[in-house]
């Protein structure tokens, strides 16, 4: 059974969190990752809509979505600079927090799209 691609994404925020660079560089990169994402899934989302595979109600859904992953993002980004700003380990978790939040928008909206994007067998 192929695992859903929101999980590798997941992983690949963590891990970025806790390698060895410093945490600015880390939550940069991962903001950074998690809105190219979401750009690259949106895109499929439209293309799949194009291709008639999605329907009007679907495509409101992942617009939807896709908004609340936009809000969350931003929150993730005004922690990350107060994070960065203040250096304390509580803004840190605030920020991790705002993260974690996006990311399981973002897995849902990947979820929600994966039954479309499979071959019919």
């Amino acid at each position: 059974m192929r695992k859903p691609l929101s999980i590798i994404t997941l992983v690949i925020f963590t891990l970025m969190l806790f390698s060895c660079a410093t945490f600015q560089v880390n939550a940069y990169k991962t903001l950074s990752i998690s809105k190219t994402v979401y750009d690259s899934t949106m895109k499929t989302a439209a293309d799949l809509y194009k291709q008639g595979k999605l329907t009007d109600a679907q495509k409101s859904k992942i617009i939807k979505l896709g908004n609340e992953y936009m809000s969350a993002h931003n929150e993730a980004v005004r922690a990350f600079k107060k994070a960065t700003e203040s250096g304390l380990l509580d803004d840190k978790k605030t920020y991790i927090e705002k993260l974690h939040i996006a990311s399981s928008i973002l897995s849902n909206i990947v979820n929600y799209l994966q039954p479309y994007l499979e071959e019919p067998k």
